[in-house]
């Protein structure tokens, strides 16, 4: 499969809850490297886990966008 945006950034606000965790995983699986933003840090924490545990990257913070 190709992976157009391998390589490149993207920052996923919502990444601990609802579809965020989602769009992260697929987002990752393309090959990108990710922020992750959210309010719960805890919950965005649990995603970056699971994205690192599956060969992907990204960074996280606990942050609300105002």
């Amino acid at each position: 499969m190709e992976q157009p945006v391998k390589g490149q950034a993207a920052i996923v606000t919502g990444a601990g809850q609802g579809i965020g965790p989602a769009i992260a995983q697929r987002l990752s699986q393309d090959g990108m490297n990710l922020v992750l933003v959210d309010l719960q840090g805890d919950a965005v924490a649990k995603v970056a886990d699971e994205i690192h545990a599956g060969g992907g990257t990204s960074i996280t913070t606990s942050t609300s966008l105002r």
